[in-house]
């Protein structure tokens, strides 16, 4: 098993959703392993980037900008 501090699940998921890469992308970057088994997707809902539990793929683009925008907000809010 692989562990990560919050600080370094939240730079995977921020890089992840600014690049519009995959989960699997990211993983296999940062873990060398092709399967994350839905981690990354637990910690964003862990962290707070995401509420629910299912999107479709109808909603999947629409729900990418709102947690880039949630990201920079929060970002604003800390830096001030």
């Amino acid at each position: 098993m692989i562990y990560f501090s919050e600080e370094e699940k939240r730079k995977i998921i921020e890089e992840m959703l600014e690049r519009y890469c995959t989960k699997q992308e990211i993983w296999e970057k940062y873990t060398g392993r092709r399967q994350e088994h839905g981690r990354i997707i637990e910690w964003m809902r862990q962290l707070g980037y995401i509420e629910g539990y299912k999107v479709s793929n109808k909603k999947v683009n629409l729900q990418k900008e709102q947690i880039i925008w949630k990201i920079k907000e929060n970002r604003r809010t800390i830096r001030n």
